[in-house]
This record gives structure tokens, C-alpha cells and sequence, in this order.
């Protein structure tokens, strides 16, 4: 997988809203594994994978649905859930190579 920016946070937040409450947890686990297969495959290919992307959480958030729904969740305490759990997920992927930023 590639490194997790802030963008990647706030693009699978708002793809995740999409979805019902119930479901959300399932669904950003298949995305996270989903993509490290992308990142395998286009390591591997030297393309991104059709349905996946090109192993970067934001590429899988944005395919995950149609440019018809890209509608943006930035605000309201539904989406400040959605976003926690999104960071609570990531905090637990380990990433190499990576150096902190502070």
C-alpha cells in the first residue's frame, strides 16, 4: 500500500458515507485489503488494477463509487464518525519506510 496522506483520510471518509452505518467497518477493511492487492498488482504490472486502483486509499475511495455520487460529507457530526473511524482503521496499518513528520 502506498503511503497514507490526509487526502486518502477524508476521500475514504466520504466514499465510506455512502454506505449504512452497519456495513461501514466491513467495507474499509475489504477496501484496505483490496488496496494492498492493487499495490501488488501495479508494483507487479506497472498499470493500476481496473477495479482497485493504483494502490493508494484514495484511488480505491474514488472508484468505489460513480462521479454521480461525489457529492462531499465535510461537515456535521455523521461524517466526524465516519472519519474517526476511518483514522481508528489506518492507525493500526503499519507502513515501512515511512519517517514521521514531526
Amino acid at each position: 500500500m502506498r503511503a497514507i496522506l490526509i487526502s486518502d483520510v477524508i476521500h475514504l471518509a466520504t466514499a465510506l458515507a455512502h454506505h449504512p452505518l452497519k456495513e461501514r467497518g466491513a467495507v474499509l477493511d475489504l477496501w484496505l485489503d483490496q488496496t494492498r492487492a492493487a499495490a501488488k498488482f501495479t508494483r507487479r504490472m506497472g498499470r493500476p488494477h481496473n477495479l482497485w486502483g493504483d494502490g493508494s486509499l484514495t484511488s480505491r475511495a474514488l472508484l468505489s463509487f460513480g462521479a454521480q455520487k461525489r457529492t462531499h460529507h465535510h461537515q456535521g457530526t455523521e461524517f466526524l464518525r465516519v472519519l474517526a473511524l476511518v483514522a481508528d482503521r489506518l492507525a493500526g496499518v503499519g507502513q515501512t519506510g515511512m519517517k514521521p513528520l514531526y
